[in-house]
């Protein structure tokens, strides 16, 4: 962080000679001479700004940082005009850690000097410590235009990026900085550190032994090398890098946290706890620890020390944190027969036991534990579950619910792995096997027809069923990739913007139309608010899964390379028995989806197959319509607005598993979730009317609220409306108004701020220009309506909020992360929206 002087305006005047001995004596760190030199000079000539500099750098030198600044404040007062003491009072502030102030001497010193490259360097950098990512990076590519070779610049570009999500440009700026520097180490090791997240654990590897042969006592290289030991499941190797790490340098929180995970994965909970509790003497304030140490106690069945450390989590959560919790407490449950909801009530008796201290809090813990663990059963994840029904037996022995439900997952189970050894044998009706491309799969099919509405892409038929694992929807990889083409730029840690000059990603569709005698569907029915259709299957006459009509969850992203694994496992391949099958006469089109009971994937998956249809049929010859519901007023209005009469649908909530004389099936329009420029237009031509009056006219900053919503919700909710009414922003309900009126609220709307959920879908009839401040629980940040905003121009910003800390606390209170509520920083929103 030292700098050198700018353009040698700091070299004395040949004729003082005082003025060189101090400098020489500086040189040759003849410090006390040097400030005993500047100290008689003082005397005869007090004002003189160089000398009150030099004595400022001395100083600054034996460690007096207070005298230092006085010094160099006083070189300022004598000669405003000079850069370097505003320059080095900086780097004083900078080593305090106080960057706003160092921040303001920086931009002093460069006023006065723009040339002086390192200090602009500095200057980047104070920003990036504040959080000021905007700010940071427009002085860093000042800094690289005046110093294209500055490693340092190009490595700290890197983490902005890295920060922001584009890791193949944090990528590109790390490689600059080690081919203009090869032997500076961060730069290896944030490449590496970037190379695992993108699960390239060979090239990281490889990286990470060259920088262990440039520096072989860094203690955070063996750290990095264990991590990737433990991606590419090397245990021991990775233990061996721990221990290495530790030994080289024992103060490092970090690397006690991971050894303790490493642990735990050993299944050694004894050595895992006492790796956690080091970790938390050195950083106590780091929370998830505490939550660590709870669940090894518990292993260990040292329930006493379990509530121990979630006590002491809870004393170092920040005050919003404990009003949430309070909230939480306070929150009146309604009495329920849904599983979901009585594991949630299940939370209020745990606190209240908790922050009591009562000896009560072990029962309500093993109790809280068995909720889970019914809805995990429900849901029909059965090891989650089993998990969730051990943690209550060991807390509370005497629990037959959770005994009785252990069993149940145990002989369920058994039957999922008996149905995949014995699965036509055992379940006649399930298909016997995958077609990924119908057109194919039907040749053979007497009868059947296959009607291509849009040209193939180069490939479609190519595709072999994927062997790898994707993760589908939470793929994080993919997750990585979208947001890399979305490139948002942060403008203050977890403030960003997508700009609309940016191109959509190339996500290719096929639309097509089938026809197959006598073809089945089935459709999983939904049967709770939380347990909703997963899954879809259309099944040929010979028993084939149609793969390209087919989906199920986790669904795939667009673009995944996987694409094909997660169909090749479908559950209708799987399950213990599909429902019995219904035998319909007459014309059945299919225009079921997953989550139909959503507003985003009612708009976005099922309505865009009612156009290809259209396109592709005469719906003279359709006797029904088969869809999800029509429990909901949206679903009535858009397919009344389409012109399907109601009493000519079938839902598939009521009617799963059908086969009808003939089927006719329409394509998927994109991708799950994905909003195609096509399917947007679609749906603005049907329901975006101006003959439609404006609910509200002059209502033209809209606030969303999700309050009657099931989850997701923002905790400090009332007072974010209460400020935003304040700047003249009405919050509203959409469930409170018509598709054709939602449409023009936000067609006339200047500015919507809403928490990510479907009411967003609305954004597809907005018009361009139009500010979009989309709010994300830090858990939850999913692309759905960035394509919306690209492709209609609108000016869209997101904004991450705060979860509850200590993961383990709160995977307690929220198992699910699509369910997480959230706190908002309201000071941050108002910059955001310009409010402030």
């Amino acid at each position: 962080m030292t700098l050198s002087c700018c353009n040698n305006s700091d070299e004395p005047n040949p004729d003082s000679t005082e003025l060189q001995q101090i400098i020489r004596r500086l040189q040759q760190r003849r410090l006390s001479e040097a400030l005993s030199l500047c100290d008689r000079r003082l005397q005869d000539h007090p004002n003189c700004a160089i000398t009150h500099q030099r004595r400022g750098e001395v100083l600054g030198e034996l460690q007096h940082w207070d005298e230092a600044k006085g010094a160099y404040e006083r070189a300022i007062a004598a000669d405003p005009a000079r850069p370097e003491p505003y320059a080095y009072l900086g780097e004083l502030y900078d080593r305090a850690q106080d960057y706003p102030q160092a921040a303001e001497c920086y931009q002093q010193a460069l006023q006065r000097c723009p040339q002086w490259q390192a200090l602009r360097y500095n200057l980047a950098r104070s920003y990036l410590q504040q959080g000021e990512d905007q700010q940071a990076f427009h002085h860093y590519q000042i800094a690289l235009e005046q110093n294209p070779d500055d490693a340092k610049a190009y490595n700290d570009v890197g983490t902005l990026y890295e920060r922001w999500g584009q890791l193949q440009q944090a990528k590109t700026y790390y490689e600059a900085a080690i081919a203009r520097q090869p032997n500076r180490l961060q730069p290896h090791y944030n490449l590496a550190n970037l190379l695992l997240k993108q699960n390239r654990h060979q090239e990281a590897q490889q990286l990470l032994e060259q920088a262990v042969t440039l520096a072989p006592q860094r203690a955070d290289l063996y750290h990095l090398l264990g991590w990737c030991d433990r991606l590419q499941k090397r245990l021991d190797s990775a233990l061996g890098n721990y221990l290495r790490s530790l030994q080289l340098d024992p103060q490092q929180p970090q690397v006690h946290e991971d050894l303790g995970k490493l642990f735990d994965r050993l299944e050694q909970p004894a050595a895992a706890l006492t790796c956690f509790q080091r970790a938390l003497e050195l950083q106590p304030d780091h929370l998830d620890n505490y939550g660590a140490w709870a669940q090894m106690a518990l292993q260990l069945n040292k329930t006493e020390e379990t509530l121990t450390a979630f006590n002491q989590a809870l004393g170092q959560f920040p005050g919003e944190a404990k009003t949430w919790l309070q909230q939480l407490l306070n929150h009146p449950q309604p009495a329920s027969s849904d599983l979901y909801d009585q594991a949630l009530a299940a939370r209020g008796p745990f606190l209240k036991y908790l922050l009591q201290g009562s000896p009560q809090t072990i029962t309500a813990l093993a109790h809280l534990y068995r909720r889970w663990g019914d809805v995990r059963l429900e849901y029909e994840s059965l090891q989650q579950a089993q998990a969730y029904y051990q943690l209550a037996l060991q807390l509370n022995p005497q629990n037959p619910e959770a005994e009785a439900g252990l069993g149940l997952t145990t002989w369920r189970q058994e039957q999922q792995t008996s149905n995949r050894l014995n699965r036509q044998v055992l379940n006649p009706d399930n298909p016997e096997g995958v077609w990924l491309d119908s057109e194919t799969a039907l040749a053979d099919i007497a009868g059947s027809r296959y009607l291509a509405l849009s040209p193939r892409h180069r490939g479609d038929r190519q595709r072999a069923v994927s062997p790898g694992k994707c993760d589908g929807i939470n793929c994080q990889p993919c997750l990585n990739r979208i947001r890399e083409h979305f490139a948002p730029i942060a403008l203050r840690q977890k403030q960003y913007h997508c700009s609309p000059k940016s191109q959509l990603p190339d996500v290719k569709s096929h639309h097509f139309l089938v026809e197959i005698p006598k073809g089945r569907i089935w459709t999983m029915a939904q049967t709770h608010w939380w347990k909703v259709c997963e899954a879809i299957a259309v099944i040929s006459p010979d028993n084939s899964l149609l793969g390209d009509l087919s989906r199920e969850y986790p669904g795939e992203l667009p673009g995944c390379p996987n694409a094909t694994a997660n169909i090749s496992q479908h559950r209708s391949l799987t399950k213990r028995e599909l429902p019995p099958i219904e035998e319909i006469p007459g014309t059945v089109a299919v225009l079921t989806g997953l989550s139909a009971n959503v507003y985003f994937h009612w708009m976005v998956d099922i309505l865009p197959r009612i156009d290809i249809l259209r396109q592709g049929s005469d719906w003279g010859d359709i006797d029904w319509f088969y869809v999800n519901s029509l429990a909901k007023p949206f679903q009535r209005e858009s397919l009344l607005s389409l012109g399907i009469p109601l009493e000519r649908v079938i839902e598939s909530d009521a009617h799963p598993h059908l086969r009808a004389s003939r089927l006719r099936v329409p394509s998927f329009a994109s991708p799950l979730g994905w909003a195609s420029p096509s399917s947007i237009e679609f749906l603005r031509s049907h329901f975006l009317d101006n003959r439609t009056p404006s609910p509200n006219p002059a209502c033209k900053r809209l606030y969303i609220s999700r309050q009657t919503a099931h989850y997701r919700k923002i905790i400090n909710e009332p007072e974010l409306i209460r400020v935003l009414k304040t700047h003249y922003i009405t919050p509203i309900q959409l469930e409170d108004y018509s598709i054709r009126e939602q449409a023009q609220l936000f067609a006339q709307a200047e500015l919507i701020i809403a928490p990510h959920g479907a009411g967003l879908t609305n954004l597809m009839f907005c018009q361009p220009q139009t500010r979009v401040i989309e709010l994300f629980s830090p858990s939850y940040i999913r692309y759905y309506y960035w394509s919306i905003c690209q492709y209609l121009k609108l000016d869209y910003y997101y904004l991450v909020g705060q979860t509850l800390p200590c993961r383990a606390f709160r995977h307690l209170l929220y198992p699910d992360v699509l369910t997480e509520d959230f706190w908002i920083d309201i000071e941050a929103l108002l910059g955001v929206a310009e409010l402030g």
